[in-house]
């Protein structure tokens, strides 16, 4: 304790003489301008009013320095007349509009009468359509069949039981036909596995049924099944044709619908 400074007295008050006038005298000014700016203010909003009231008050006074009606016949020696504005003409100048008389009451309900007492223009009426001359309603147009969208791919390839049937394999002619027309369709299965197809029903499978040709085109004929494993060719509901042009490589292909 001993090595601590001594503080005097007179160095506590300095110090504290510091603290007030850095807290208390910036309070005390801004204290003072808000006051010195509150003044202003009330003193601004006081001119203005002074300025709206005011106005009205003069013009009062002016209207009853003003001589009225009755006066003007004992001030007419005294006071000088208004003069006329320019641009307007003088009474003696004023020009005489003639005014055009309005119909009597008996002129207008006769002209009336005889507009309500003239006949109406006839409208001539339609024809009447031959069905409702004859007393019938015309058929409601038939609605399209619904079509589902499909490619061979999306199927699941099927091989019935003993397939190509006995009718084939016991015809060496359509044999030889079935063999070429599995080679056109291992050849194109790209074209023919993308082609879109509409069919009327849905279905879910499918496999080759036939083929045949006239020398130049091939029609390779796939059995749609609406089920997925067919174990029968009358389970058949639709039958998608590709015919393929072995001269130019064109294919063309539709769906034809089986009858049950």
């Amino acid at each position: 304790m001993q090595n601590l400074p001594n503080i005097a007295p007179a160095e506590i008050v300095v110090v504290g003489a510091a603290l007030v006038l850095l807290c208390f005298v910036p309070a005390v000014l801004a204290w003072s301008d808000r006051r010195r700016a509150h003044r202003l203010q009330q003193q601004a909003l006081a001119a203005a009013a002074a300025t709206w009231a005011g106005a009205p008050m003069a013009t009062a006074e002016a209207g009853l320095d003003q001589p009225v009606a009755g006066d003007a016949a004992e001030t007419a020696g005294t006071t000088e007349p208004f003069p006329e504005p320019s641009g307007f003409p003088t009474p003696a100048a004023a020009v005489d509009i003639p005014v055009a008389e309005e119909p009597s009451f008996t002129e207008l309900a006769a002209v009336t009468a005889a507009r309500v007492s003239e006949p109406a223009p006839a409208m001539a009426e339609p024809a009447p359509e031959p069905e409702a001359a004859a007393g019938l309603t015309p058929p409601a147009p038939a609605p399209e069949p619904r079509r589902y969208q499909c490619q061979l791919q999306d199927l699941r390839q099927v091989r019935l039981r003993d397939w190509p049937p006995a009718s084939v394999r016991e015809d060496p002619e359509r044999f030889r036909l079935w063999h070429q027309a599995e080679a056109l369709a291992h050849e194109h299965r790209s074209a023919i596995n993308t082609a879109p197809l509409a069919s009327p029903v849905a279905v879910q499978s499918c496999c080759m049924g036939a083929a045949d040709t006239d020398g130049l085109k091939h029609r390779l004929r796939f059995l749609l099944f609406p089920v997925l494993w067919p174990v029968a060719e009358d389970q058949a509901v639709a039958e998608a044709v590709f015919e393929i042009d072995t001269a130019g490589g064109e294919i063309r292909s539709w769906v034809e619908a089986r009858h049950r």
